[in-house]
This record gives C-alpha cells, structure tokens and sequence, in this order.
C-alpha cells in the first residue's frame, strides 16, 4: 500500500504540470511568430502592428497583415506583397497587435511557482491552485495587452494610429507598390 505522503508528494505532478499547461495555454499572442517585435524594442521599430480586419459584408472572408496606414476614410494593410485599402464603413471590425509581450515567459514562472508547491505537503491543495489562478489571469493579461480592438471598449480609429507604419497616413507621392514586408527573423538556434 502506497503511502500518503508519496502520493501527495509525487502522485499529483503529472496532474499540476497539466493544469498548468491547459490553464495558460490561451495566452499566445494574435499574430504570426516574427510579425511584431518584443515589448522593447516596439517604440524604435519602424513597421506597423499586426492587423486582422473583419469586413463588414457578410461572408467576406478576414484579411490579415501589417498595418500600414489609416487615412480619413480608409485603412491600409499589407497582406503579402500586396496593399489592402478597405473603407473604415466597410470595415465590422479591426484587431491590432502592436508587440510581443513575451507572455510565454510568464507562463514559464507560473509553472516553475506551481511546481515548487510539491514541498508544501498538504498545504499545497492551496497554494498550487493559489498559483494556477494568479499566474494564469496575469499571463492572459499579458498576452492581450497588446492588443486593441475597434470597435472595442472607448476605442476608436485614432488609437490605431500610433501602432501603424505611417500614423499619420500614407505620404504623398510615395509609391505603393515599394512598400515591402517586415522581414522576417529566424528563431535563434541553441
């Protein structure tokens, strides 16, 4: 027969691992990997923010890409190599994800916190719940800070602007055409 304290001590990794993983594996950000920089270095980049806009037509489909420019009537958006101007009545909705928080290393500390729960013996029915909820609400957190939504909560076009590569919209005589892509970083090896 299995003892108490084994199965309180080991018996319910497998089973606090789990819940971890489950509980913030919804902070990732809305944006492909390499599409926005980190949190530090997003006020010198000079790219826009990760857009996805809804059209407001039923069963358009959603196009997504950086952010270029949003005009008086119009916003701009590189899907590939190509420019999309969609009417701001034309458009239902509109998500921007101007940086990447890193809200994966938070997840890291909330697994770690949890983990280290195993040596609180009994008391750990409370302070590894106690974890889970604290860091999986501040990871989410985190990870939609980034984000703005129009129409969304006081939210309007202009707090839009800052996060697109041209905020004050696209230049005259500048030629569309030359606008290329952020170009897209390689994941470090180890």
């Amino acid at each position: 027969m299995r003892s108490r304290k084994a199965v309180g001590r080991h018996g319910y990794a497998p089973l606090i691992a789990l819940t971890a993983i489950l509980a913030t594996g919804c902070a990732g950000i809305n944006a492909p990997s390499g599409s926005v920089p980190p949190v530090a270095l997003a006020p010198q980049d000079p790219f826009g923010g990760w857009a996805a806009v809804w059209a407001d037509k039923p069963y358009s489909p959603k196009f997504e890409g950086e952010l270029i420019a949003i005009g008086p009537d119009s916003v701009f958006v590189l899907v590939g190599d190509s420019l999309v101007g969609r009417s701001l009545s034309g458009v239902r909705r509109i998500r921007v994800v101007g940086y990447n928080p890193k809200a994966g290393d938070l997840m890291t500390w909330t697994a770690g916190g949890m983990f280290s729960t195993l040596s609180h013996g009994l008391v750990a029915f409370i302070s590894a719940p106690a974890w889970l909820l604290a860091g999986g609400a501040i990871t989410s957190s985190a990870a939609h800070a980034s984000e703005i939504n129009v129409p969304g909560y006081h939210k309007t076009w202009d707090d839009l602007r800052p996060y697109a590569r041209f905020p004050q919209g696209i230049p005259a005589g500048l030629d569309r055409t030359s606008i290329r892509a952020r170009p897209r970083q390689q994941p470090a090896r180890r």
